[in-house]
């Protein structure tokens, strides 16, 4: 399996205080957020990339199989928000 490797950010909007960030990569570009958080009084800006998939889906034939690199993104993934998927207890 091949690495996602990183290009340099580019700013793109500004809204209230979060802003919005897009990171080239060699699966496509990833939409993310920069926020402000406060920690004790210190105010630290932190990147944020939700949900990114590191690989194709396990599921169907794929199931007991070593891992399949990400196919590039059709187009600018959205990594702004959780997609929570289902878990188990053991």
């Amino acid at each position: 399996m091949t690495g996602v490797c990183l290009r340099p950010t580019i700013l793109l909007a500004l809204h209230g205080c979060v802003l919005c960030l897009t990171v080239k990569t060699s699966v496509g570009d990833i939409f993310g957020l920069e926020e402000t958080q406060t920690v004790d009084g210190r105010q630290y800006r932190m990147s944020k990339f939700l949900s990114i998939p590191f690989a194709e889906s396990t599921a169907g034939e794929n199931r007991f199989k070593k891992p399949i690199s990400k196919a590039s993104f059709r187009s600018r993934f959205d990594a702004t928000k959780n997609l929570w998927r289902a878990f188990s207890l053991i």
